[in-house]
């Protein structure tokens, strides 16, 4: 059976200069579950999706998503997991067709197959 919950315990992001972005956070989101991540600015938000995401390396405690943990398996974490994030960073110019087949080329499929798929 597949595993499809994210899983963080005692979470922990320190930068440089005494910074403490995420300190200390749990939560786990069931498989089937809609999760929102809600705090205010500075609160540790994005720091946690780009752990979580494989971005960066938490400080101490431990994630997982999908069973896979985040540090050790980035690559399986990687192909399992999507993100939506408020602000997309992508040409706003670009039609939905070609956002489609860019997708497919970033999961390694070509153009013409992207394309088709779209």
């Amino acid at each position: 059976m597949v595993n499809r919950e994210i899983l963080v315990e005692n979470l922990v992001k320190h930068y440089p200069g005494n910074v403490k972005a995420v300190e200390d956070i749990c939560f786990r989101v069931n498989a089937g579950s809609i999760f929102g991540f809600l705090g205010p600015n500075g609160a540790g938000k994005s720091t946690a999706i780009k752990i979580l995401t494989t971005l960066a390396l938490p400080t101490s405690g431990r994630a997982s998503v999908g069973g896979f943990d985040v540090v050790t398996q980035a690559g399986q974490v990687r192909r399992i997991a999507g993100v939506a994030l408020q602000d997309i960073g992508i040409d706003p110019l670009m039609k939905s067709m070609e956002l489609l087949t860019l997708q497919g080329q970033l999961f390694g499929a070509k153009r013409a197959i992207a394309a088709a798929r779209g």
